[in-house]
């Protein structure tokens, strides 16, 4: 996969940082371009994060019929909420909000599951591999999203410790 690939790579030219490894495999003009890249890349992703939870706190607001302040007010809870968690020079100051992070994993997929199974019943419906229709370049975009790990594959690695 193309992590492995990654890690062998700055394992070989023993960079800890993907800007160093671009840098020393490909030059630096391109290690400037990854850098603004990266920027780029990285107010999007907290950005679509801030959408995503302030949509979901609205979906609960309207389940329990809370009343918010303000259109606006679930996005500027989370980014108040989140710019701190953002902040950490070191990851393992998020070890308190990793552990919730797991927990809160488990009870989607724990209620996922319950809810998969209620009344006795699974969905035997059709199952189709690709579904091309107006919500596809949505949940593309969402499966984008989701697998944006690999630039986080060096400051993950340098963090750990080992016994």
């Amino acid at each position: 996969s193309f992590i492995m690939f990654e890690s062998n790579m700055a394992g070989k030219v023993r960079s800890m940082s993907y800007s160093q490894l671009v840098g020393r495999v490909l030059g630096e003009k391109c290690s400037v371009l990854l850098e603004v890249i990266l920027v780029v890349y990285c107010f999007g992703t907290c950005t679509g994060y801030i959408i995503v939870i302030s949509k979901a706190i609205e979906s609960i607001c309207q389940t329990f019929a809370i009343a918010l302040p303000s259109e606006n007010f679930p996005m500027v809870l989370t980014a108040l909420v989140a710019l701190p968690l953002a902040c950490f020079r070191d990851l393992s100051s998020l070890a308190m909000s990793s552990l919730f992070a797991v927990c809160s994993m488990l009870y989607v997929s724990f209620a996922i599951t319950l809810r998969g199974v209620q009344n006795g019943q699974l969905y035997s419906g059709e199952t189709r591999l690709i579904n091309v229709d107006s919500g596809f370049f949505s949940s593309m975009s969402l499966i984008f999203f989701a697998y944006n790990c690999h630039s986080n594959i060096f400051s993950i690695y340098g963090a750990l410790e080992y016994p």
